[in-house]
Formats: C-alpha cells, sequence, structure tokens
C-alpha cells in the first residue's frame, strides 16, 4: 500500500502510484514526493482537469497524451506543464498552439436567370469567383489544392496578400476548410442588391441582383 499515492485536486481525488509520478526526475511531482517520501496523501491546488491529464501521459509507456478531441486549452495546458517541468511533454504542446491568424474570404455573387432574363420560381446563388486574402502560408494550409495562386503566385511564405481566390465556388466548401483548420468566424458584412426602380430599365436582372459579401475568420 505505501506504493499507492492519493492526490486530492480541489476536492477531487486521484489515486495512482510512486512510479508513475516519479517517472520524470526533472519535474515537480518527482521533487514533491522525494521531499515528502513518507506522505501518502497530496493536496493540489491546480487545475484538476489538466492535472488528470499529465498524469495519465505519465502512466504511458511513451509519455503520449491522450485529450478529448474537441480540446482546445493548450496555452493553460502549456502552462501546467511548464509548472510540473514536464520536459518530454513540453514540445508537443507547443507545437499544438495556433499561432493568430485571420483569413478573409470574400465574393461577388447575384441569382441566375433564365435565357429570356426573367425571374423564375427557382433562382439560384452565382459566384463568379471567391476571393481570399491573409498570410500565404496560412492560406496555403487551409486551402491547399483548391487555392489558385495564379495571380500572386511564387510569394514569400511570411507576407500577406490579397489576390487569392478558390478553384470552385462553393462557400460552404471555404467554410468547412476553415472549421477543419480552427479557424471560427467573428465578422461580416455585405452590401445588399439594389432594388431601386430607376435600376430596372438600366441594368440586367443578373446585375441588379449583384452583392458583395465578406466574411472574416480568426483561429484563437
Amino acid at each position: 500500500m505505501d506504493d499507492i499515492i492519493t492526490v486530492n485536486l480541489v476536492n477531487q481525488t486521484l489515486l495512482t502510484k510512486r512510479k508513475v509520478l516519479c517517472r520524470d526526475p526533472s519535474s515537480k511531482f518527482y521533487e514533491l514526493l522525494e521531499s515528502s517520501s513518507d506522505n501518502q496523501i497530496f493536496i493540489l491546488d491546480r487545475n484538476p482537469r489538466l492535472v488528470k491529464f499529465l498524469i495519465n501521459a505519465l502512466r504511458d509507456p511513451q509519455t503520449k497524451l491522450s485529450l478529448p478531441d474537441d480540446f482546445t486549452d493548450w496555452s493553460l495546458l502549456l502552462s501546467e506543464v511548464q509548472y510540473w517541468r514536464i520536459s518530454t511533454l513540453e514540445e508537443y504542446v507547443k507545437e499544438k498552439i495556433p499561432n493568430p491568424a485571420t483569413i478573409s474570404i470574400s465574393y461577388h455573387g447575384t441569382l441566375t436567370f433564365g435565357r429570356q432574363g426573367a425571374a423564375s420560381d427557382f433562382n439560384f446563388r452565382k459566384i463568379q469567383r471567391i476571393i481570399v486574402c491573409g498570410k500565404v502560408s496560412i492560406c496555403r494550409q487551409v486551402f491547399g489544392d483548391t487555392l489558385n495562386e495564379a495571380r500572386d503566385g511564387g510569394m514569400d511564405q511570411d507576407r500577406y496578400t490579397n489576390r487569392f481566390y478558390l478553384k470552385h465556388s462553393f462557400l460552404e466548401q471555404a467554410f468547412d476548410a476553415l472549421a477543419q483548420n480552427g479557424f471560427h468566424m467573428v465578422s461580416s458584412s455585405s452590401h445588399t442588391p439594389s432594388n431601386v426602380i430607376s435600376l430596372k430599365s438600366k441594368h440586367s436582372e443578373e446585375e441588379r441582383y449583384m452583392h458583395y459579401s465578406q466574411f472574416i475568420f480568426q483561429n484563437f
């Protein structure tokens, strides 16, 4: 029984073995147990959820973190790793922290009309081109082969561009790519179609329904 350690984490109790906490000789867990070799109960005023992740990693033969798929608290986890001085995990967690980035998606769109230019019961969205603005390296990472760089090719990875566009015209596909890479929409704006009667004689139906929309995405 002397090998069993009770860790009290803000009223949450965790049982583990001494050899687990002493696995990394440079860690604060090791230091804590070495300085209190006769103590079997430790009360820690730390984040219980994150400390449990770290202890579970120490149980793993390869010191591998097992985290939920939707885990996003990488900065907090890094602070906890550094506090406990678990060097085998520090670099891994640092690589997972996203660098703040912004990508703007914009397009000119209208509605499709028949050959006679007349409205029907079903007028579908028509997008000519989806424009992508942001840091070159991030845009390439998010959109991959669907990114058209013909107008601004050969740019340095650290530069920014407002001349990339997508090879497809599906907004939802662009949004899915951004979501899969940890981006969230933070703002949007749109210029709505004009319905001024005086414009009816000057422009076609498609031109009168022309509108501009922009969506701002950030990862954080």
